[in-house]
């Protein structure tokens, strides 16, 4: 009995992969809003009914494989105090960078595919939330965690689609950590105020 249950279990896993590396091919291909259902089962080769048995919808693989994105940069990030010290940033640059031109990671399809803005913000809602929460206690964290949080993912985004080519990773962790720094360092001075 336990050997059907893995070799079903090995089946639903094999087919919600070819669903996922099938919308992921189709969305370097064209935008989101044109893909179909019939679309994401012709390139993963199975019927259509086959894949409402797994997802309701095509946005419902996307929002799968962004959770997934998600989970490789809060691995990067890590689960301990939240850091923008230059040397933190810059090894986590590195391993993002490693992920964002890796095509066959969730997040480098999804940084090379026309839905990347929207991980994005998923990215930047979770720094903030991580921020928020590491310095409860400051008066204004809100406003400061969305500037700072923004800020962040905003130039990361932008050295990720240069190519990092228009700046080394240790200049982008340096400005990531000034950056965060001073964001972080103005609470300290209004909060005394």
């Amino acid at each position: 009995m336990s050997s059907v249950k893995n070799q079903l279990d090995m089946r639903v896993i094999k087919t919600r992969r070819a669903i996922k590396e099938a919308l992921l091919s189709l969305m370097a291909e064209r935008d989101l809003s044109q893909i179909t259902i019939k679309d994401v089962a012709d390139r993963a080769l199975i019927s259509k009914k086959t894949f409402l048995a797994h997802y309701n919808n095509v946005f419902a693989v996307v929002d799968e494989i962004q959770d997934c994105a998600l989970a490789s940069i809060k691995d990067v990030i890590g689960g301990g105090t939240l850091s923008f010290s230059a040397e933190h940033v810059r090894e986590a640059l590195t391993k993002i960078r490693m992920l964002a031109t890796d095509t066959s990671s969730e997040l480098g399809c999804l940084l090379n595919s026309r839905v990347h803005d929207q991980l994005m913000e998923r990215i930047r809602e979770f720094l903030e939330a991580r921020i928020v929460d590491a310095n409860k206690a400051k008066k204004g964290i809100v406003c400061v965690a969305g500037f700072v949080s923004g800020g962040v993912v905003a130039l990361v985004q932008r050295w990720l689609d240069s190519g990092a080519q228009a700046q080394s990773v240790e200049e982008v962790a340096h400005t990531v950590d000034s950056l965060a720094s001073a964001g972080l360092a103005s609470l300290g001075e209004h909060s005394t105020q």
